[in-house]
């Protein structure tokens, strides 16, 4: 949320799903905000490989949705160092600055401004 907020002030128009609980996911819901979605961008504190992101990928793949722009944001495969969860997050791309930063470039290259254009505001 803190995240899409700072988005909001770089007109760039989101909506939030809140998939706190990885199974069972909500299909249909997600196949719906899709289908108004030329964006899809995934965030999780968990390994990219095998993890939501992936997961939310197959799941457009298998509804024909493979057309939409999407990044997967995400722990990549490699060792982490330990320290404070804000200097962890920030060194692996998690912090909210760095998760903005990386969704501004996305949509700038995709040269499409909308991320996600459901109609409810906030999942």
């Amino acid at each position: 949320i803190r995240a899409a907020k700072l988005l909001e002030k770089n007109n760039i128009k989101v909506t939030v799903f809140n998939a706190r609980f990885a199974k069972p996911l909500d299909k249909e819901k997600i196949v719906r905000i899709a289908r108004y979605s030329d964006n899809i961008i995934t965030i999780e504190e968990n390994t990219i490989s095998g993890g939501f992101g992936t997961y939310i990928n197959q799941i457009l793949i298998e509804e024909n949705l493979k057309n939409r722009n999407i990044l997967n944001i995400g722990i990549s495969d490699t060792f982490i160092e330990h320290g404070s969860r804000e200097i962890i997050l920030d060194e692996i791309g998690l912090s909210y600055d760095k998760i903005v930063k990386r969704i501004i470039r996305f949509v700038e290259e995709s040269g499409r401004s909308n991320i996600i254009n459901y109609p409810a505001s906030r999942e």
